[in-house]
């Protein structure tokens, strides 16, 4: 089922400028807890979403627009939706590992998204990053 086609969605959230990346996480365990998703699926989506917010907080030159969470569910997997207002980046036209400098990280956290990930999508809209992707269930 594609990220569009959710039926059941918690709705996005402006995530906060200061502790960024812990109110990502308090919101995945949120989502996790609420749907009754197992130990293993938490564990992924935290990784998955913990890699994409760090990227945005720690190299998008982001404006006051900031990042917008948004987590949904299908048949078989969660549905991560974010958004920011940061410089212009398609993770999925991103150079592989290997080929990006070790001092921004190597991209090994976007490579760890993809393999983790189906369904991912990204565009620019308005002037802001749409990244959208589903983490299926582990259990």
């Amino acid at each position: 089922m594609a990220p569009a086609d959710n039926d059941r969605d918690d709705g996005p959230a402006v995530l906060p400028r200061q502790g960024t990346v812990s109110a990502a996480l308090a919101r995945v365990r949120a989502f996790v807890l609420a749907h009754a998703l197992d130990q293993d699926t938490l564990a992924r989506l935290a990784v998955v979403v913990e890699e994409l917010v760090i990227n945005l907080v720690d190299h998008a030159k982001l404006g006051e627009g900031g990042i917008v969470l948004g987590l949904g569910r299908t048949e078989s997997g969660t549905i991560v939706s974010i958004e920011d207002d940061g410089a212009a980046f398609d993770p999925l036209a991103a150079p592989p590992v290997g080929d990006r400098p070790p001092e921004r990280g190597g991209g090994a956290g976007i490579a760890i998204v993809l393999a983790w990930s189906r369904d991912v999508a990204y565009r620019r809209e308005g002037g802001r990053n749409v990244l959208t992707l589903v983490v299926p269930d582990c259990g």
